[in-house]
């Protein structure tokens, strides 16, 4: 469990309105390097699309208010780091799917995962291992 800083939002509720396409690339930037400046993240974004560091900052700004970035001060600049690791959010952001569109039935989300052009034999494999796990309990 992650706990919340004092004023935060818990995770769950900072999900509500979802990510945006750049918020989604900011975070991947920050799970990559773990922590990192903004001028670092700027950097690392420059590599994959024309951005400006005001635009990479104002993203960091509100991650941050949100309770997805942590902010520390490390000496003159800020030291971004994300709060909950990568699989954290998607669970969390696939668990907010399955309530809010599927009305909790997570039945439709695995069959449509399944039923994708780029599932593996490996990823069917594990399915059924995951599976005869439930079983199990």
């Amino acid at each position: 469990m992650v706990e919340v800083p004092f004023g935060r939002k818990p995770i769950s509720a900072a999900l509500a309105k979802g990510l945006g396409p750049l918020e989604m690339e900011v975070l991947d930037v920050i799970w990559e390097m773990g922590q990192a400046t903004s001028r670092e993240v700027f950097e690392k974004m420059r590599e994959r699309k024309r951005l400006g560091q005001s635009t990479v900052l104002t993203v960091l700004r509100r991650l941050s208010d949100r309770g997805i970035l942590q902010r520390d001060a490390g000496g003159e600049v800020y030291l971004y780091s994300p709060v909950v690791p990568r699989h954290e959010l998607g669970g969390k952001l696939v668990d907010d799917i399955v309530s809010r569109i599927f009305a909790g039935s997570v039945e439709p989300v695995i069959a449509h995962l399944i039923s994708r052009s780029d599932v593996k034999g490996l990823d069917i494999e594990r399915l059924r291992e995951l599976h005869a796990e439930l079983d199990k309990e």
